[in-house]
C-alpha cells in the first residue's frame, strides 16, 4: 500500500502512478478508435499488403454506333481547336510557333515596296499560340523578326520589334546597311531610307498572318 499524501493539512488518497497510467493510455486508444472508425474527416482507411491483387476488369468493346459517334465527337473537337481529352473545355494552349516560323517565312520572301526586296525572314523570336478557354478559341504572338533586304546594289538587315497581336500599329522597324561603302554613301542613304519606310509593309503582312492563325 502507498502512505498517505498530505496537503494543506487534509489526508488525500495514495498516488497510484500505475493505474492513472493505464486509464491515460485507455482514453487515448478510444480517442484513436474514434477517429480511425468515424466519418467524418478524421476517418481512414488502412491499407494491408497482404491483401492481394484486384483482378481489372477487362476492356469494354465498342458497338460500330458507338465508334462512329466517338470519331464524330473527336472530328468536331479538333475543327474547334481542341484536344480530345480536353471533354470540359477548360484551359488548353498549344504552341504553333514552328509552323508559323515557317509560314512567315513564305509570306515575308520577294515582298517589294519602293524598290526594297525582303530576301529572307533569317530569325523568328518568341511564340505563337492557340488557346481554348472554356470552349472559346483565341489565338495571340508576341514576336521579333530579322530579317535581310536588298535595294539595287544595297544589302542590309531590317529588325521588326514589338510584333504583337494585341496591337500591331505598336511595332517598330529599324534598318541597317550590311556592308557601308565610302564610294555609295549616296545611294546607301536613299536605299536605307526606303528601307526603314517597310514598317507598314510588315505590319501588313502580320495581319494577313493573324487571318490565317484565327482559322487555324
Amino acid at each position: 500500500a502507498y502512505p498517505p499524501r498530505r496537503a494543506c493539512g487534509f489526508d488525500l488518497p495514495p498516488e497510484q502512478p500505475r493505474r492513472y497510467g493505464a486509464m491515460a493510455d485507455e482514453g487515448l486508444r478510444t480517442k484513436l478508435e474514434e477517429q480511425a472508425c468515424g466519418k467524418g474527416d478524421l476517418s481512414y482507411t488502412y491499407f494491408h499488403r497482404g491483401a492481394g491483387a484486384v483482378d481489372v476488369p477487362p476492356p469494354k468493346v465498342l458497338s460500330q454506333e458507338e465508334l462512329e459517334a466517338q470519331q464524330k465527337l473527336e472530328e468536331q473537337r479538333k475543327q474547334q481547336g481542341s484536344s480530345t481529352w480536353n471533354h470540359a473545355d477548360t484551359f488548353e494552349e498549344r504552341c504553333v510557333t514552328p509552323w508559323a516560323t515557317e509560314r512567315l517565312k513564305e509570306m515575308f520572301r520577294g515582298l517589294e515596296r519602293e524598290g526594297v526586296t525582303i530576301k529572307e525572314l533569317t530569325t523568328v523570336s518568341g511564340d505563337v499560340n492557340i488557346f481554348m478557354v472554356r470552349g472559346k478559341r483565341r489565338q495571340g504572338f508576341s514576336l521579333e523578326l530579322k530579317l535581310t533586304w536588298a535595294c539595287g546594289d544595297v544589302a542590309g538587315t531590317l529588325t521588326a520589334s514589338n510584333v504583337d497581336s494585341d496591337d500591331l500599329d505598336d511595332a517598330s522597324v529599324s534598318a541597317e546597311v550590311a556592308k557601308p561603302s565610302k564610294g555609295k554613301a549616296a545611294e546607301e542613304a536613299a536605299a536605307l531610307a526606303a528601307a526603314r519606310r517597310l514598317g507598314g509593309a510588315v505590319r501588313d503582312v502580320m495581319e494577313r498572318f493573324a487571318d490565317e492563325l484565327r482559322n487555324k
